[in-house]
């Protein structure tokens, strides 16, 4: 009997190894499929999120904001952040507020930041101003159904933004260190958002 091994054993063990290894784990699959499922953009309820912005402003005795629309950014991350049930950020600025609600009208601090421009700190009595109008005249929102969400209990990932004037948005990337933090949002977007705009 000959002991040898034929030469072409070595490849299929070879072979075996790479194909074990390449195979992602059930966990894994579950993952990637998740995040490959188109995310539900929420168009009327971001109207209705505008709504509260304004009424917001009118009550506290603030001129009305512009709305603008959202940028590719802000969409991919928020629409990220739903499919995934992870905040997400932008590098750069992280000036996106994200929120997790039932209930659009609810008057978050998320919310109360970009509508108002004033944050609650702690020991604190009255709110500061964030953004002051004059430099920050616009906003932006986004909404998208959670991936978690059930029929009976929808949950809505909210991406909400205060939009700067003309001259500080041409201004903001000419002064980053590293061009590649303009870009490195793009590392957070999963598969079914990298083509939402």
């Amino acid at each position: 009997m000959n002991s040898r091994i034929s030469p072409i054993v070595f490849p299929l063990i070879a072979l075996s190894v790479c194909l074990i290894v390449a195979i992602p784990s059930p966990a894994k699959r579950a993952e990637h499929k998740e995040q490959s499922q188109p995310a539900l953009r929420e168009k009327a309820v971001e109207d209705e999120l505008a709504q509260k912005v304004d009424l917001a402003r009118s009550t506290a005795g603030l001129p009305r904001l512009k709305r603008f629309q959202p940028s590719k950014k802000e969409i991919q991350l928020t629409c990220s952040a739903a499919v995934t049930g992870q905040k997400k950020y932008d590098p750069m600025s992280n000036l996106i507020e994200m929120y997790v609600t039932t209930d659009v009208g609810e008057q978050t601090e998320d919310f109360k930041l970009v509508a108002l421009g004033t944050a609650q700190y702690r020991g604190k009595l009255t709110r500061s101003v964030v953004y002051a109008d004059k430099d920050w005249p616009g906003y932006s929102v986004t909404v998208f159904r959670e991936q978690s969400s059930t029929p009976d209990h929808v949950l809505y990932r909210v991406g909400i933004a205060r939009v700067p004037k003309l001259l500080i948005r041409m201004v903001t990337p000419l002064m980053i260190d590293h061009p590649g933090d303009t870009t490195e949002w793009k590392q957070q977007v999963v598969p079914a958002c990298s083509r939402q705009s």
